[in-house]
C-alpha cells in the first residue's frame, strides 16, 4: 500500500514552529534557516516532521540517487516523495517508488501560458473543454505531470509536453484528492492500493 499524509500549516503559531524545529534534524534546521520567510521555513520543518512520522523513527539518514532524488540510506524497502504548495505539505511513502505533487495556484493568465507551453494537445483539449471547472482541470493535469516526473526521478529533464497523463498507458497510475480549499494532491505509483490521510501539526510533533 502507498500512503499519503498531508498537513495544513495555516494558522500555526510560534509554539508549533518551535516544536517542529526542536524535533528536526540538524540538516533540516539549517535548511529552514536559509528560507526567505517564516512560512517557507515552516513548510520545510513540516516536511521533515512528515518524513520522520512516515519512517516511524528519527534514526535515519538521507542520500540522493544518481538522478538527485532523495532516499533513505540503506533502506531499499522504503520509498518516499515530498511536496508542498501554499499552506499544504504532503508525503507519499511505501515499499515501491512514488511521486507526489500538491498545487494551490489559481487560474489566471500565467496558468494559460503554462497550459499552452507544457501540456500535450490532448491535455490542452481537456482543460479548454469547459470553462466552469477549468482551474480544477488545470490542477489535475499539472499535479499529475509533476507527480509522474517525480516518480521517474527525472525532474524537468523530461519535457512536460512530451507525454500525456491522460494516455491509457499512464492514467491508471494516478490517484488524486481535492483538498477543502481547492488545492489538488496527485500521486503516481504502480501500486494501486492507496490511502490519503490528513494529519495535524500537533500530532506530528508528539509522535515520538
Amino acid at each position: 500500500m502507498i500512503q499519503v499524509l498531508y498537513t495544513d500549516i495555516r494558522g500555526a503559531d510560534m509554539s508549533q514552529y518551535r516544536a517542529l524545529y526542536d524535533i528536526a534534524s540538524e540538516a533540516r534546521k539549517q535548511r529552514a534557516g536559509r528560507c526567505i520567510s517564516q512560512e517557507a521555513a515552516l513548510r520545510c520543518l513540516a516536511a521533515g516532521a512528515l518524513l520522520r512520522y512516515a519512517v516511524g523513527t528519527d534514526n535515519f539518514s538521507l542520500e540522493t540517487d544518481p538522478m538527485g532524488k532523495p532516499r533513505l540510506r540503506d533502506r531499499e524497502d522504503f520509498h518516499f516523495n515530498l511536496s508542498h504548495s501554499g499552506s499544504w505539505v504532503v508525503i507519499a511513502f511505501g515499499s515501491s517508488p512514488v511521486g507526489i505533487d500538491v498545487e494551490t495556484r489559481s487560474w489566471n493568465e500565467s496558468s494559460e501560458k503554462v497550459v499552452k507551453r507544457f501540456f500535450s494537445p490532448e491535455e490542452q483539449a481537456f482543460v479548454w473543454e469547459t470553462e466552469q471547472d477549468r482551474r480544477d482541470r488545470f490542477l489535475r493535469i499539472w499535479t499529475a505531470k509533476e507527480s509522474y516526473l517525480k516518480f521517474l526521478g527525472m525532474g524537468l529533464r523530461c519535457p512536460l509536453q512530451s507525454f500525456s497523463v491522460l494516455s491509457e498507458e499512464l492514467r491508471e497510475g494516478f490517484s488524486a484528492s481535492r483538498l477543502p480549499d481547492g488545492a489538488w494532491i496527485t500521486l503516481y505509483a504502480q501500486d494501486r492500493e492507496t490511502a490519503f490521510q490528513s494529519i495535524d501539526l500537533q500530532r506530528l510533533t508528539e509522535a515520538f
